[in-house]
């Protein structure tokens, strides 16, 4: 059964480019935010989310980020992804707390669960749609972090 934030096939439905140079996270990510109905897209690095951001047939609404990646790095993706596409939303996720985000970015600390994922992807879709407030404030009741299977 699918836990969904946005109705399937609902022409609202929001695309997040998922930037992560470990697979099994980025993987978990993905399935995470497919599940609440998230439109989603893969990178395993930084050059692959610039051609995915410039070459995507449809609009990219969220750029959730790891920091720490081979070549560029999170920030400094979020930066020209942002400079470039001006409504862009952005999450930067790093195990180390970021204190130069990007402008109007938010920032994830890892090891995060899904229902924080969920909860940040939310807020920026709530600001471009109004969505039925169906999450529970709470970010820690009943959330397991990744590192410990979802």
């Amino acid at each position: 059964m699918r836990d969904e934030l946005l109705p399937e096939g609902s022409p609202l439905t929001l695309r997040v480019l998922v930037v992560e140079d470990d697979p099994a996270i980025r993987l978990m990510a993905v399935d995470i935010l497919s599940d609440a109905g998230f439109e989603t897209l893969e990178a395993g690095d930084a050059a692959q989310a610039l051609e995915a951001l410039k070459n995507s047939e449809h609009k990219i609404d969220i750029l959730f980020t790891d920091v720490r990646m081979p070549g560029m790095n999170g920030l400094e993706l979020a930066r020209v992804a942002k400079h470039q596409h001006t409504q862009l939303h952005v999450i930067v996720t790093s195990g180390q707390h970021e204190k130069e985000l990007p402008t109007g970015a938010k920032f994830l600390a890892k090891p995060w669960c899904a229902s924080d994922l969920l909860r940040l992807a939310a807020s920026a879709a709530e600001s471009r749609i109004l969505l039925p407030k169906t999450r529970p404030a709470s970010p820690h009741r009943n959330c397991q972090h990744y590192s410990q299977g979802y």
